[in-house]
């Protein structure tokens, strides 16, 4: 490539819209890897281009590896799912947001029905819609997203049923792109079991969990702790007592002087037709992941309506408890279980029981169903806990039992890689103030070719000729040969992170070059005979 017939788009300094952002953000503004176009939307420049195509090959080899075939699926939806949609001359809504699993029982009916032991792949680079309300942070954090999504139906009878050589080996893919990536479990029922693709970052919002003896590393949602049981007091009798007008715990806690600890507040969830109460202690919040992995049977869950809460409790939100609920499903935390004394509500309007205890005023299904915090330990060693943030950069699915109206059961395996948000993770990790230092196996460009004097018949003609042995190894490699300061070309070169320069100028009428690489301080002064060994 030749930066005369480039579409360069290099800055000096980032726009003012990003000043307040991130560095590596601005860094990909000022590189020309993107332009904003809206809030979190962004057009990919021919470098960012080149970039993506590089992820996409090295993801597209593996899958050839795995005998997987492309396909291009629709991206309008008959099915509803939230996010953004659009409509049609017909006045008929389609959504921008595909329902894959959907897209597989109508498209590929044929196959699901007629698997029994084989094993078929496919996969697709596509783009998803995400209606994010703050995005922020670039390509970490934006509503247009590139995608690869990949898919596997096994047959209950394949030898490869129980194996997810798609997913180990594309996380090797994002691990050879400079990714320290690892997986969270995030669902597990019966038929569904959904694991989250992460990378740790300080600049993620959700938070991991580590146990500093045993190093199990689990979402903070999912992981198993210790409860906390410190209350030796005697069981006193229960109580109703009138608390007008109290709708949040914060409200209970000034109102009857006591702390959130001595609080077992009970959430309310419908899972289809049924309806789960849930306790946690006061002072927790509720993990619906954990929720889910103990039920087993419910892939989703949402918080109940007010009008089922009413139904439920037979009162208005906010004075939900265990005696008397109406639900399909108790679940008691172990913490709550344990507890001493404490209030919960009287599913009546404002008022609370205070001095109930577990066992003696309601039983339920005890288990653990609270997020865990930084302050827990360990439900295996017992060990401290340390707490970091991630990034989810995609997932892994898988669902189970899938067929056409009963007659056929098959396991289909689902990949989705977010290479929009695995570009801005690669320059936020592998960067400084004017450089990105690509990874080899998606650099853009290997080598830089420099012309010091753009109209200089000697060097133009020693650049072409050593541009054309360097394309013959199969290096990517860019010739600057535009008439401006070799300066700015410096910088150019530097943004894009090509990490080898070599200047054809004024040593040329010696047959010698100027060469640097990144690792090098000052350039080295070699013959032109020498630079095809040094590169390779």
């Amino acid at each position: 490539m030749r930066m005369k017939n480039t579409l360069s788009c290099t800055l000096r300094n980032a726009p003012a819209e990003a000043t307040k952002d991130i560095e590596s953000y601005k860094l990909m503004l000022r590189a020309g890897i993107i332009r904003k176009e809206a809030p979190g939307v962004f057009n990919f420049l021919p470098l960012g281009m080149k970039v993506v195509n590089n992820i996409k090959k090295v993801i597209l080899d593996t899958m050839e590896e795995l005998n997987s075939e492309e396909i291009k699926s629709s991206y309008l939806s008959n099915a509803f799912i939230n996010g953004f949609t659009t409509k049609d001359c017909y006045n008929n809504t389609y959504s921008l947001n595909r329902n894959y699993i959907s897209k597989l029982t109508g498209t590929f009916g044929e196959v699901l029905e007629n698997t029994k032991n084989n094993v078929y792949r496919f996969h697709e680079f596509t783009t998803d819609f995400e209606n994010i309300e703050k995005p922020k942070h670039g390509l970490l954090k934006c509503r247009e997203n590139i995608i690869f999504q990949g898919f596997e139906i096994q047959g209950l009878e394949s030898e490869e049923s129980k194996e997810n050589p798609m997913k180990e080996e594309i996380i090797k893919d994002l691990e050879n792109m400079g990714l320290d990536v690892f997986t969270l479990k995030n669902c597990i029922t019966n038929d569904l079991i959904i694991e989250d693709i992460v990378v740790s970052s300080d600049l993620g919002e959700d938070m991991l969990l580590q146990c500093k003896s045993c190093e199990t590393m689990e979402e903070s949602e999912m992981f198993s702790i210790h409860p906390q049981i410190n209350q030796q007091d005697e069981v006193k009798d229960k109580n109703k007592v009138l608390t007008p007008d109290i709708k949040t715990i914060d409200d209970l806690v000034k109102f009857l002087d006591i702390k959130k600890e001595n609080i077992a507040k009970t959430l309310i969830y419908k899972a289809g037709k049924k309806t789960i109460a849930v306790m946690i202690p006061g002072n927790r919040d509720a993990s619906e992941g954990k929720i889910k992995e103990f039920l087993k049977c419910f892939p989703i869950i949402d918080m109940a309506d007010e009008e089922s809460v009413k139904f439920a409790t037979g009162a208005d939100i906010g004075f939900a408890g265990p005696i008397g609920i109406k639900a399909d499903y108790l679940l008691v935390d172990e913490e709550v279980a344990n507890m001493k004394n404490f209030v919960v509500g009287a599913n009546d309007t404002n008022y609370h029981y205070i001095n109930v205890n577990y066992g003696r005023d309601f039983e339920g299904l005890i288990g653990d169903f609270k997020t865990a915090e930084g302050r827990d330990t360990c439900k295996e060693c017992d060990g401290e806990l340390c707490s970091s943030s991630y990034i989810k950069i995609g997932s892994f699915i898988t669902n189970k039992n899938i067929g056409i109206k009963g007659r056929s059961s098959v396991t289909v395996n689902e990949i989705k890689i977010n290479i929009s948000r695995v570009l801005g993770l690669i320059v936020e990790n592998h960067s400084k103030e004017n450089e990105i230092i690509w990874p080899e196996i998606i650099c853009p460009y290997h080598v830089a070719i420099i012309i010091a004097l753009g109209k200089n018949e000697e060097q133009i003609k020693a650049g072409e000729d050593l541009y054309k042995r360097i394309r013959a190894i199969d290096k990517n490699v860019i010739l600057d040969d535009r008439e401006d300061r070799v300066g700015a070309k410096f910088k150019d070169i530097e943004l894009m992170g090509v990490p080898v320069r070599i200047v054809v100028g004024k040593y040329i009428k010696d047959g010698m070059v100027e060469y640097k690489d990144r690792n090098s301080d000052e350039p080295s002064i070699i013959s032109l005979d020498e630079v095809v060994d040094r590169i390779n």
